[in-house]
């Protein structure tokens, strides 16, 4: 039996013919390399397990987070409302001795308050996520080819605690100054007589405040809902 190569390439080039019984391959001397392959899931892979963890987190936040964004939202109303509806007395009374309705008059509060709502909403679902998934993939290895799903449920319940927020909140505003009669709106609003805040009881303390400590403290104690505004904010 031929068991050597060599042989049979010279008995070839001999013309010697060569059956196939005569051949021999020596097994042990045949080597297959088989690619080798490892597979991993998508939650193995680095970035993706460093996003998911971010977005858990972020989860977590926004449980809590929108509380007090909300809150804030209902006390600037209320304050930027309440001055809005002062600058705006002689001409709300202007048009009440015209005969205007409190429902034509509040029309223009209402769309003011209320398109503040919905503009909010409406950019915190796509002008926001888009900005904050930018910036996080610029220093990620995943792709930029994304898509934003709308949870409609959620953004819902959103703009309704907008409207709540400002538009409830501007209306209740506005219901004090429309009770009032047009010859009061015309003239300008009285001053509330001043009234001692609780500091002003500890005169040790009181005394060794400066002048313009006394002026902030009184603002501050006086104006309930800009204090609220700044502790939240």
């Amino acid at each position: 039996m031929i068991n050597t190569f060599n042989y049979i390439n010279s008995n070839i080039k001999r013309g010697i013919p060569i059956t196939l019984g005569q051949i021999e391959v020596p097994k042990n001397k045949i080597k297959i390399d088989y690619p080798s392959y490892t597979i991993s899931s998508r939650e193995e892979s680095q970035g993706y397990s460093s996003y998911r963890a971010d977005s858990e987190r972020v989860e977590v936040l926004a449980n809590v987070f929108p509380v007090f964004l909300f809150a804030v939202a209902a006390l600037v109303s209320l304050t930027t409302m309440r001055r809005f509806v002062e600058e705006e007395r002689t001409n709300i009374g202007t048009f009440k001795a015209l005969g205007y309705g409190n429902g034509s008059i509040a029309i223009k509060f209402l769309l003011y308050s209320t398109s503040a709502a919905i503009l909010g909403a409406s950019l915190g679902y796509t002008f926001l996520p888009n900005l904050i998934i930018k910036a996080y993939l610029a220093s990620s290895t995943l792709g930029s080819d994304y898509q934003l799903n709308f949870a409609w449920g959620p953004l819902l319940i959103s703009l309704i605690i907008a409207l709540l927020a400002t538009t409830a909140v501007s209306m209740l505003t506005l219901y004090q100054t429309l009770r009032e009669k047009p010859v009061a709106l015309l003239l300008p609003k009285p001053l509330k007589n001043g009234s001692r805040i609780l500091l002003e009881h500890i005169p040790w303390l009181w005394k060794h405040m400066s002048f313009s400590a006394k002026v902030t403290a009184r603002n501050i104690f006086r104006y309930k809902s800009r204090m609220l505004m700044t502790i939240f904010g």
